[in-house]
């Protein structure tokens, strides 16, 4: 998020709860709908992000280990990012007055005066894109059920499916009986598939301790 990546994006595929407030979900037997404030969430975050109302600080005190800081900045040109900055604060459950504060990793909400957030694995994140899969009618007592929205709000990420390859794609793949795609025009799915290459690349980085290679000429 420092380096600008989209908060909103990052927090909806990469968090599972911030202050106890969930998100959608893949459990080993189920899926769990998100709570609305969750997406009410993030998007002040984005909003507040853009408009330098809110940071990320590291920082370390010698002999202990680093912490991450959330910084909100109170002072701003317009009464409603005030109200914006109040709101996100009411939401979380945090101090209004304060401007910083303490970011943890877990799963429910500790105090005022910290921010706890309960981040996803890869396979996590993975598992809440195949939730926004359209799933061929005779395969869906296959699958798990997919995600439900509130009314009004757009799905974050979309998989189309279908027998036939279809002509243009962002990418697509056939598995089975089936070609399964994601739509060219389609930016927000083309921002999340973009968004899960980067991740899973960064996970996949060769380890540091493979041991030297020694080559004998045998001719």
């Amino acid at each position: 998020i420092q380096v600008g990546y989209n908060a909103e994006l990052l927090f909806t595929w990469a968090v599972e709860a911030i202050n106890g407030i969930h998100n959608y979900a893949v459990t080993v037997d189920d899926v769990l709908q998100a709570q609305p404030e969750f997406f009410e969430v993030t998007r002040l975050i984005r909003l507040l992000q853009v408009n330098g109302v809110i940071a990320w600080e590291i920082v370390s005190d010698p002999g202990s280990e680093q912490d991450i800081l959330l910084v909100l900045d109170q002072l701003k040109p317009s009464d409603e990012l005030v109200d914006e900055r109040e709101r996100l604060a009411k939401l979380l459950g945090l101090d209004p007055v304060r401007e910083r504060f303490r970011v943890v990793y877990a799963p429910a909400r500790l105090g005022d005066d910290v921010l706890a957030i309960q981040t996803r694995s890869v396979i996590q994140m993975l598992g809440a894109m195949a939730g926004f899969v359209d799933v061929p009618a005779d395969l869906a007592g296959q699958a798990m059920p997919g995600f439900s929205l509130a009314r009004g709000t757009k799905r974050p990420f979309s998989v189309h499916s279908g027998p036939d390859r279809p002509d243009t794609s962002f990418a697509q793949v056939r598995y089975g009986d089936y070609w399964y795609w994601i739509e060219p025009n389609d930016l927000p799915s083309k921002q999340v598939f973009t968004l899960m290459l980067f991740l899973t690349t960064l996970t996949n980085q060769p380890s540091d301790d493979a041991g030297p290679v020694l080559t004998i000429p045998t001719g």
